[in-house]
């Protein structure tokens, strides 16, 4: 799970749905940023939840979770999100109305 979320929100989301078990790591943005890209693979393969990420860091993890042979999903509601969406092996967007609040859901694109 790749999110922009706080952590917190990402941790209670993560566990939910059973994806963690409560003391299981979620790596920030701002670890990803402290550690050389070289490292990253060394770093991510035991992560499951990934928060405060930003788009390029979505980006970059997609690409890396895809030249380590995994299956990429990615699902994404901005701008900010298609490079992800389109580096993903499955991806859908969503078009929303951005005169309605809460940006009323249009189409799948």
């Amino acid at each position: 799970m790749i999110t922009g979320d706080h952590p917190h929100t990402a941790r209670a989301i993560a566990l939910e749905v059973g994806l963690i078990r409560p003391g299981d790591k979620i790596l920030t943005g701002k670890e990803l940023e402290r550690l050389p890209e070289e490292q990253w693979k060394g770093h991510i393969q035991d992560v499951k939840v990934f928060a405060q990420v930003l788009p390029h860091h979505r980006y970059k993890l997609i690409n890396l979770f895809k030249e380590m042979g995994y299956v990429v999903a990615m699902t994404g509601d901005g701008i900010n999100d298609a490079p992800a969406v389109k580096a993903a092996h499955d991806s859908h967007g969503q078009k929303r109305d951005p005169c309605h609040p809460g940006g009323c859901l249009l189409d799948d694109y």
